[in-house]
């Protein structure tokens, strides 16, 4: 009898444990990160999330990285991102832009764009900038990104900055954190902008819990593959060059940066 009654509330105690998962908001943590600058504030992101015990936070790169630091991180699908409560994109700061590689992971997401499936979704950013030229360049792209699927944006306004450290350079910005990963001055990113990270995590948390089940999931079941249009266009086009005349050639690629250009513009 007492180990029949000990099963029981071990049952019982499994069955609360699932049902304050179940309460908890789900949020993706999507980084590209080249030299491992965006990786550690995504941890520190993740960090924040969690801290309050009602999120839990799973950190997924947009491509498989050749960055020992991130051989164990997974690689995100496409069709898995409106499954979360939130999603906090992590990128390197490219030329006052997001990186290549988050270019062409939301290149992707057209699919998901036609059939509304992010409208609703909360969304924060942060990113890993070199001598922090372009940053807050940079993290208006991403949002006019995010913008465009209809995302709640999340910024991270002046929360925390009243004690960083001001006699060195900061990554600290309006719309979301950044750390300037080619100041060798002190570690990078710094303590300062490690604590703005877990700040900003922290904030999105609370957003993505009060938000979260106030926008419907879409099943993306019925959603076909996501197609790559650059990539189709080139390989329909490209093949053309071969065999033709210099006057021909030049024709085709004016036709084909046309093609490029409307593409763009979408």
């Amino acid at each position: 009898m007492k180990k029949l009654g000990s099963l029981f509330v071990l049952i019982l105690l499994l069955k609360i444990t699932n049902i304050m998962a179940q309460d908890k908001a789900k949020v993706l943590v999507l980084i590209h990160s080249d030299n491992g600058g965006t990786y550690e504030l995504a941890k520190e992101i993740a960090k924040g999330i969690e801290s309050d015990k009602n999120a839990t936070a799973i950190i997924k790169q947009v491509k498989e990285s050749q960055n020992q630091k991130l051989k164990g991180v997974p690689v995100a699908t496409v069709e898995e991102l409106p499954t979360y409560d939130g999603i906090a994109f992590g990128s390197p700061v490219y030329f006052g832009n997001i990186s290549t590689g988050m270019s062409e992971f939301l290149s992707k997401t057209v699919n998901l764009w036609t059939n509304h499936a992010l409208e609703g979704l909360p969304a924060t950013v942060f990113m890993s900038a070199g001598s922090g030229a372009g940053k807050e360049l940079a993290l208006q792209a991403f949002w006019n990104s995010l913008a465009v699927h209809g995302m709640v944006l999340v910024s991270n306004g002046i929360r925390g900055t009243e004690g960083i450290n001001k006699a060195i350079p900061q990554g600290n910005t309006v719309l979301g954190v950044t750390s300037m990963a080619s100041l060798k001055d002190v570690e990078r990113p710094t303590k300062d902008e490690r604590n703005l990270a877990e700040l900003q995590g922290k904030n999105f948390a609370k957003v993505a819990l009060a938000l979260k089940g106030t926008f419907a999931k879409k099943a993306m079941a019925t959603i076909e593959k996501s197609v790559n249009v650059n990539e189709t266009l080139k390989q329909k086009i490209l093949p053309f060059l071969k065999f033709r005349n210099l006057q021909e050639t030049i024709s085709l690629l004016y036709v084909q940066e046309i093609w490029f250009s409307l593409i763009r513009l979408l």
